[in-house]
């Protein structure tokens, strides 16, 4: 019979490559994934003074996208979430009100084909 220690390294080393075979099929999870600045100019967030918005998303190759609106300011919270069909051109747009005056928000995408995008962070300035 082998000694404990020597079980432990070998369940340690099975643990290893199951991970390491297992993990290139997963999607890593919108805050663990990484951005390129290059991928994040396909989407863009515009925010006006009275909370309105306006999301548009080009050069995208899936049929549905998902996007939603987060609140980065303090706890980061989903405000809208949207399910879009990109046009002929690969383009969408969509527009919405409701953001708070003095927060920041960022619109973020996830489809299977052009996997996680994200816009830059953008701060509602309200005129009062």
């Amino acid at each position: 019979m082998r000694k404990s220690p020597t079980w432990r390294l070998l369940l340690l080393m099975a643990g290893v490559v199951l991970g390491l075979i297992a993990g290139p099929g997963v999607t890593a999870p919108a805050a663990a994934a990484g951005f390129s600045p290059a991928a994040a100019q396909r989407l863009t967030l515009s925010v006006n003074s009275n909370g309105s918005y306006v999301v548009q998303g080009n050069n995208y190759k899936d049929n549905v996208v998902d996007v939603w609106i987060v609140k980065v300011s303090g706890r980061d919270r989903v405000v809208d979430h949207q399910r879009v069909s990109p046009g002929g051109d690969d383009a969408f747009t969509i527009r919405g009100w409701g953001l708070a005056c003095s927060e920041t928000y960022q619109a973020v995408s996830y489809s299977k084909k052009d996997d996680w995008d994200r816009s830059d962070r953008e701060r509602v300035r309200c005129d009062r």
